[in-house]
């Protein structure tokens, strides 16, 4: 089992945010590598969706269940089928300056085909890829539209 955790600051409110995460045809915007994904709605707990994304190079077909939400506060999604299993949870949290912060705790399993890198580099490349998606986001929710 691996781990990654990362926080990101967004300047706007969480409500905003929550209202993006949650909304999977938003997802293709803003998490690298996705190329598929079978639901383009708002979540609901209890919902399941396919995805495919490239993951080292690969297409991960994957089935998600959104297994929790607590708008705007969290978001649980869990996979146990693919190259990759996980449990993500996204926390939303406020800011004193009006704006917020989402930390995603990442828990990972690779099938055995892809176990071939080292313990830390894998948790180090998830680390900067949840980085680098929810910076992403963080840049798409910076225009003033949404706000």
């Amino acid at each position: 089992m691996y781990e990654a955790s990362v926080s990101v600051d967004f300047e706007c409110s969480r409500e905003v945010v929550y209202g993006i995460l949650s909304n999977l045809g938003r997802y293709p915007e803003w998490n690298h590598g996705m190329i598929y994904i079978s639901h383009t709605g708002p979540m609901y707990a209890g919902l399941k969706f396919e995805t495919r994304t490239r993951v080292l190079g690969q297409i991960n077909a994957a089935d998600v269940e959104v297994v929790h939400l607590v708008p705007p506060a969290l978001i649980r999604l869990q996979s146990k089928t693919g190259l990759v299993s996980y449990n993500a949870v996204y926390r939303l949290k406020d800011r004193a300056n009006g704006g917020s912060m989402v930390t995603c705790d990442l828990k990972f399993e690779f099938s055995k085909a892809v176990l071939s890198l080292a313990h830390e580099a894998i948790e180090g490349m998830a680390r900067d890829r949840l980085e680098n998606d929810l910076l992403k986001l963080a840049k798409i929710l910076d225009n003033k539209a949404y706000h």
